[in-house]
Parts: C-alpha cells; structure tokens; sequence
C-alpha cells in the first residue's frame, strides 16, 4: 500500500496557531501503514496546569481542525507565555492572600 504525500506538514518545535490558541509541537508519529498521525503538542493555555500536553490522533478523513493551523511567529509565542505567566502569578498571590 502506498502512502500519499503527509497532509500534516508541522514538526516538533513548531509554533502554531491553533484556531487562535497557541501551541508547539512536541512531536509527531508517522504510521508507517497507514496515513494516521499522532500529534504530541503543549498548548501555552495548559501552561501550569497538571496536563502538561495533548494527543491528537488525526487522519486525511479526520484532521480534527487541524487543517486551520498555521505557524506562528516566536514573538507571539513569548507575548501568550507572558500573559500566561501573568495569570498564574494572579492566581497565586490570591491563594496567599487567604493564609492568615
């Protein structure tokens, strides 16, 4: 069986946008049989949070959305980190202001 061309053209360390939400890709399982993908990507919003990335098992027939990425630049990327990095400061300092 031959494979068609890849419809998934990110790699790992990538930045994407992701429908408006950014992400990097960690990495990116080609099966050698078939034209599934398995896509390990660290979205910035989960930044902090206990999963550290996500696992999407995409296909020609089923891309998921992923078809509307596009690369982001790296500015970008330092621009949501820092407002992440905002957030999760926020959320601390109010934690702290109930310890007596």
């Amino acid at each position: 069986m031959e494979k068609s061309q890849p419809f998934f053209n990110f790699k790992r360390g990538d930045i994407v946008d992701a429908w408006g939400d950014l992400a990097i890709i960690l990495d990116v399982l080609r099966s050698e049989f078939t034209d599934n993908v398995t896509v390990y990507v660290r979205f910035v919003r989960n930044i902090g949070d206990s999963r550290p990335f996500d696992v999407l098992t995409i296909s020609p027939q089923s891309p998921q959305g992923t078809q509307e990425w596009h690369k982001a630049h790296p500015e970008v990327l330092a621009e949501r980190i820092a407002k992440r990095q905002t957030y999760i400061q926020r959320e601390i300092d109010n934690l702290m202001s109930l310890v007596k």
